[in-house]
């Protein structure tokens, strides 16, 4: 479907309460393309606080943001941030003792380009 407007119309609300809205989104894809791939990620661990760690990539045209997903198991990043109007980002929440996967997506509003490069944290 193609739409330019959405109404939402309230057809009763129970107990004569007050018709309210909180958190309404609309989600689909845009007319275009999704953005490319993000390329040359790189991930610095601080040596001398290893819950931190930077992580930086070459910008993507199109992209409107960017998902730095991680985790401890390279194909189970369930942990992610999203990072707008930037192209690096430090992560201060990481486990000392522990070795992580990361890989950073590509956003726009006619979708998602996953990261295929997954990089390890040790």
């Amino acid at each position: 479907m193609t739409a330019r407007y959405v109404r939402l119309v309230n057809v009763h609300t129970p107990g004569d309460g007050l018709f309210s809205v909180s958190g309404f989104r609309i989600f689909g894809n845009g007319l275009g393309k999704a953005p490319a791939k993000v390329k040359g990620i790189e991930v610095v661990r601080n040596i001398s606080d290893p819950r931190q760690v930077h992580v930086s990539w070459r910008p993507v045209k199109g992209a409107d943001f960017y998902i730095i997903r991680y985790g401890i198991v390279r194909d189970r990043l369930f942990n992610n941030y999203q990072v707008y109007k930037t192209n690096h980002f430090d992560i201060n929440s990481l486990n000392v003792g522990t070795s992580y996967c990361l890989t950073v997506d590509s956003v726009n509003d006619c979708g998602i380009t996953k990261g295929t490069k997954v990089l390890p944290l040790k």
